[in-house]
């Protein structure tokens, strides 16, 4: 079964503060379940004005103890992203790497300034 969801949001921040706030997100205080964030990759396009970044999160998860003995306690997730600074655009697509065999999660997200206002994304 393929679920499939479209969220559009405008948010009152210039595309810049939400560039950064995607950046600084993990870790969190209040996010005690991020065990780790690491960039395994990045590169600068130096062409397209382009950076290109992955980053690899790990998790403690909430499962039930039962499931958590078969699985292990940790989820890993893939987060790739496109930082297009010639054309304001922040690409940001996750994808889970644990559990795969039992569920498959992948997420998009697009952020521009918004046609209504050019200081809001």
């Amino acid at each position: 079964m393929t679920l499939k969801d479209l969220l559009l949001s405008t948010f009152l921040f210039s595309w810049k503060e939400c560039c950064l706030a995607s950046w600084m997100k993990w870790p969190h205080p209040s996010r005690k379940d991020v065990l780790s964030v690491d960039i395994i990759n990045k590169y600068y396009d130096e062409e397209t004005k382009q950076l290109h970044t992955t980053r690899l999160i790990i998790l403690q998860d909430f499962l039930p103890a039962w499931i958590r003995n078969l699985t292990g306690s940790q989820c890993v997730f893939l987060e790739e992203s496109i930082t297009d600074f010639k054309n304001r655009r922040l690409i940001l697509k996750g994808r889970n790497l644990s559990y795969k065999n039992i569920i498959n999660m992948q997420e998009t997200c697009v952020y521009r300034t918004s046609p209504l206002n050019s200081n809001w994304t």
